[in-house]
């Protein structure tokens, strides 16, 4: 078969959309006044940023007022815990954290930090599947718990949490409920007052906004403190002046990913052919996580006798991106965090890559990855004589 380009790791990051771009560039070249200025530029950069506002909290299912943009999911994820645990602990001396065990390390290195500072951290099992254990964290989220975080979707294996369920656990005893919805948001659609989430998080880049845009999203009743301190942008809670134009690009993307949400069906079929295809034409191969509560175009399988990440760059020679899991640990020695608390061994983990398809993938992209993936398989394990 023909050697050609297949990019199937959207899970990272997908192409700014072109309409995003234009957006961009239309606003940093016209409305390039500084938001907090009194004159007429800087009051026309105030609207336009009240605008895009406004506009993602009406996809979002927000309050506008409780809308705070920050540089990306890393920043937003960071101050909902950090701050969210801190204000907890100061206002009701809770001090305990509760995090899933497969949560991004946005969340969980945050809340690390916070145990050395001297909180207490819970880790929430999860099921073979990656959904949490709701009779094991019952046990857990207790009236000491401050603040409980559970990912809307999980960013290796693609699986979608029982939100509805968890909040209602948290809040039953006076905890947050925090949920990073980083690889939900444009591939799920969602409110977020239908989540009854205290916080929310987000980041542009994965659906089509430039990289360095991201939000984090309160109730109304949600108070944490001040993130990044200095002048009174974001309504003193996340001081430096706002990045205007991509939060104009940001706001247009999400407005098109929700506008073509029909073809998320298409690519799930698209992921659903290739995972047929594995179980049944590779041997010994694996998938991770449930099949059937899980993003569209999210595939992770495990190969035995493969390193991942070798068959991850064989892949890279065809033409076909692909990752060995998170994009944010990648070069990590240690195994995926999340593969292990399935239960399964080191060895599967590392012989396990996540197949994520973009929007606009085609059925060729589908078949080639196929027809690569046997032949790449194939010949790993005959360099190791599996």
């Amino acid at each position: 078969m023909e050697k050609r380009f297949v990019y199937a790791d959207a899970a990272a990051t997908v192409p700014t959309l072109p309409e995003a771009l234009l957006e961009y560039e239309k606003t940093a070249r016209e409305i390039w006044g500084n938001p907090s200025s009194q004159y007429s530029v800087g009051r026309a950069a105030r609207r336009r940023l009240d605008e895009c506002r406004g506009r993602m909290a009406e996809l979002l299912g927000a309050n506008p007022r409780r809308v705070f943009f920050t540089s990306g999911g890393t920043e937003a994820d960071n101050w909902a815990v950090v701050s969210g645990a801190r204000f907890m602990k100061e206002r009701f001396g809770k001090n305990k954290i509760a995090v899933s065990e497969v949560e991004h390390p946005a969340v969980i290195n945050a809340a690390r930090a916070l145990e050395r500072e001297g909180y207490a951290l819970e880790y929430l099992p999860v099921t073979p599947d990656g959904a949490v254990d709701i009779e094991r964290a019952a046990k857990i989220i207790d009236g000491e718990v401050g603040i409980v975080s559970v990912m809307y979707a999980n960013n290796e294996i693609g699986t979608i949490q029982p939100i509805g369920t968890l909040e209602k656990m948290a809040h039953s005893v006076g905890a947050y409920f925090m949920t990073d919805a980083v690889q939900a948001v444009g591939s799920v659609k969602l409110s977020f007052r239908d989540t009854g989430a205290d916080m929310m998080t987000l980041s542009g880049h994965k659906f089509g906004a430039p990289r360095g845009i991201g939000a984090l999203i309160l109730s109304d009743g949600c108070e944490i403190e001040p993130f990044i301190l200095g002048g009174e942008q974001e309504r003193g809670m996340r001081a430096g002046t706002e990045n205007l134009p991509a939060a104009a690009a940001m706001t247009r993307a999400l407005e098109l990913s929700l506008e073509n949400f029909d073809d998320t069906e298409r690519v799930a079929g698209l992921r659903n052919d290739i995972a047929e295809y594995i179980i049944n034409e590779i041997p010994s191969s694996h998938i991770n996580g449930s099949m059937k509560n899980r993003i569209c175009g999210n595939l992770s399988v495990s190969f035995d006798g493969v390193e991942g990440e070798s068959l991850m760059l064989l892949l890279d020679s065809r033409g076909i991106c692909v990752s060995t899991g998170s994009a944010c640990s990648s070069g990590a020695a240690e195994p995926s965090h999340v593969i292990t608390a399935l239960g399964y061994g080191r060895e599967r983990a590392r012989g396990t890559i996540r197949i994520s398809l973009p929007r606009g993938a085609t059925a060729n992209d589908a078949e080639y990855i196929k027809v690569c993936l046997s032949e790449c398989v194939s010949r790993l394990r005959e360099i190791t004589h599996i």
